[in-house]
């Protein structure tokens, strides 16, 4: 994961440095943004209207407004830190800001299986937006938050929409916006400085930033169940002005659930020089259980010639030490059957095993591919479930995948 310090570009800022940048262009461009960002920085508070104003029997919400300044993922945290805040959905209306405090936040939220959506938060007790001094001023007397909530006015651009699709549930009524634009290449004031003067050397520590950003949004987007297209389609977008998603984009992509959703097959790299993995993502509300959880279903080569097979997804509520035997099918023959659940954490259930590529080719499915989620467990038997996953374009890209791995000795 990038969290290093050339991770300092900002979507709502889009700092980009024309040819032949100096460290002190850089610098100053970076002081620039972040001024511009901690001038209307993240306001976060609980906010309550009428009923059914968030939603069928809701009427009490987490309002997030303003920008994703340095350390907003960090005060969200702490935010919902209280058990029964976690409870609420969260709303945002945000230009955007670090990208970095933007992944981080859409992180929190799928730890916490939260909701969120789009909607401008409008305090009563005070003119104008809710981070307008004089509303600041209210929130932070912890006085009268009551509010409308107008998902007509609600807007979550760069790096509020990444934190958006981090939310295990997401809401976006017509009315709202989502938009994206093309992340701004920037290294931060103390880099430039070690860096000096040289154009070469900063043009490349440009494109460092901007190689990692894009792999790190390609991880995030895959493992919250997002269409990574999404990813290609952001760096695309020109950096300035905002491109807001349309209904049929905002459908395509899987921003919002649906019963059942599930990605192409998606290649990508590690890392520029070692390691490709090929993956696809399905999302789908559990059939015993009002949740939506998501599966990753992949094969990593760091070899040219041995694949590690993996599946990673998220756990139902009450699950751990419960877990399925998961049998992965194709035309009708059990291809693998996964071993015991490998991860640490309470919520992810994750299994692999490595294999030659050669007998990986060899059980390619031509007609079905299914998962099969056995639960032995008496009280968990009836949670059973076949996942059935489409085979477009699988050998195709296994394929590819192949030569790719074949310069990794």
């Amino acid at each position: 994961m990038v969290r290093a310090a050339l991770l300092a570009c900002s979507i709502f800022a889009c700092i980009t440095v024309a040819n032949g940048p100096t460290a002190g262009s850089v610098g100053q461009l970076a002081q620039s943004a972040e001024q511009r960002i901690d001038a209307d920085p993240l306001l976060i508070f609980i906010a309550e209207g009428p009923p059914n104003s968030c939603g069928p029997g809701c009427s009490r919400w987490i309002a997030v407004e303003g920008n994703f300044n340095r350390g907003a993922a960090q005060r969200v945290r702490t935010f919902l830190a209280h058990g029964t805040n976690r409870n609420l959905p969260v709303y945002f209306h945000s230009k955007g800001g670090w990208i970095d405090e933007g992944l981080k936040t859409g992180e929190l939220l799928r730890e916490l299986r939260m909701t969120a959506g789009v909607g401008r938060t409008s305090l009563q007790g005070c003119a104008g937006v809710a981070t307008s001094k004089d509303c600041r001023r209210l929130v932070a007397k912890g006085e009268d938050r009551q509010a409308r909530l107008r998902f007509a006015e609600g807007s979550c651009v760069s790096s509020c929409a990444i934190a958006l699709l981090g939310a295990s549930r997401r809401i976006v009524d017509a009315p709202a916006r989502v938009g994206i634009h093309r992340p701004g290449r920037a290294i931060s004031r103390g880099v430039g400085a070690k860096i000096k003067a040289d154009p070469a050397v900063v043009a490349a520590a440009l494109r460092s930033t901007e190689e990692r950003t894009r792999r790190e949004l390609l991880e995030y987007t895959a493992r919250m169940g997002i269409d990574p297209a999404l990813v290609e389609l952001i760096y695309a977008s020109a950096a300035s002005p905002i491109r807001y998603l349309t209904r049929s984009e905002i459908d395509r992509f899987g921003v919002l659930n649906k019963p059942l959703y599930e990605t192409p097959w998606v290649g990508r790299d590690e890392t520029p020089t070692a390691g490709y993995t090929l993956f696809k993502t399905v999302s789908r509300k559990t059939p015993a259980a009002d949740e939506q959880l998501t599966t990753m279903l992949g094969l990593t080569c760091y070899r040219h010639d041995r694949v590690t097979v993996f599946i990673e997804r998220e756990m139902a509520e009450g699950e751990a030490g419960n877990e399925p035997v998961i049998r992965v099918v194709g035309d009708d023959m059990v291809v693998w059957v996964s071993g015991k659940r490998m991860s640490w954490k309470d919520q992810l259930d994750y299994r692999y095993q490595v294999m030659p590529f050669e007998e990986v080719l060899k059980v390619v499915p031509k007609r079905s591919f299914e998962l099969k989620l056995e639960y032995t467990s008496p009280t968990w038997t009836s949670r059973s479930e076949t996942i059935k996953l489409s085979i477009a374009g699988l050998e195709k890209s296994l394929l590819a995948m192949r030569k790719h791995c074949e310069k990794f000795q």
